[in-house]
């Protein structure tokens, strides 16, 4: 493990790189508006990523780090602290496979970050929890603008591969959503987790929470087992 050097508007990013010695490519871990980098949900998914053959590198937003709250001000210091932390792996990949995973603030952050760097090289986005809304939103507006640019009606999948956990507890099962995101990506896959709640645990004890951590990990190792 090591400090990277990463720096937004004059100040540290906070991070940590768990680095692979049969790295074949490198991970984006994005946190939630409060939900740390360490937390067991992204614990075990950066443990999932790292025995896939990748360096990781997670990062904590700078206003959760200092006792803020998440609001209308902090979100775009937590978007540039991520961009950061992007353009920081993106140097360390060097064109190899690259994977931006984002639990919930994370996830919409993830997108808009692919949206924004058009990254063409082999790309996985993994979200969790995800903002249906606003990932449509997202998703809207990018075909917009992309079929406007090309003159069609029709445009491309972007090169991603897409890996979607959406937990039924209590957040928005919104289907209409995800059918305009998920054609944005090459290949797309969701896992639906309906005792787990937003906050990856269980509304009816430990063992259920265990169990939905176990199944959305499992999904995601033979996932990421898939890519070649």
């Amino acid at each position: 493990m090591k400090i990277e050097q990463i720096t937004c508007a004059g100040r540290p990013v906070r991070n940590l790189l768990h680095q692979n010695d049969q790295a074949q490519g490198i991970a984006l871990l994005l946190p939630g508006a409060y939900y740390a980098s360490q937390a067991p949900g992204l614990y075990y998914v950066r443990e999932v990523l790292f025995r896939a053959g990748l360096d990781v590198l997670s990062i904590d937003y700078a206003y959760f780090v200092e006792g803020r709250g998440y609001s209308a001000e902090t979100r775009p210091e937590a978007l540039a602290e991520a961009e950061a932390a992007l353009l920081h792996a993106l140097e360390i990949a060097r064109g190899s496979h690259m994977v931006i995973a984002g639990k919930s603030l994370g996830s919409v952050i993830a997108l808009e970050l692919a949206l924004k760097h058009r990254l063409g090289q082999p790309t996985d986005l993994v979200l969790l929890t995800p903002v249906d809304q606003r990932l449509a939103v997202l998703a809207n507006t990018h075909l917009a603008e992309a079929a406007r640019s090309a003159g069609t009606d029709t445009v491309p999948p972007q090169p991603w591969r897409l890996f979607a956990a959406r937990c039924g507890a209590d957040d928005l099962r919104d289907d209409e959503a995800w059918q305009q995101v998920e054609p944005m990506a090459m290949r797309a896959q969701t896992i639906d987790l309906p005792l787990t709640t937003h906050g990856l645990d269980a509304l009816d004890g430990y063992a259920s929470s265990l169990e939905g951590l176990r199944q959305m990990c499992s999904a995601l190792e033979d996932w990421l087992a898939r890519r070649a």
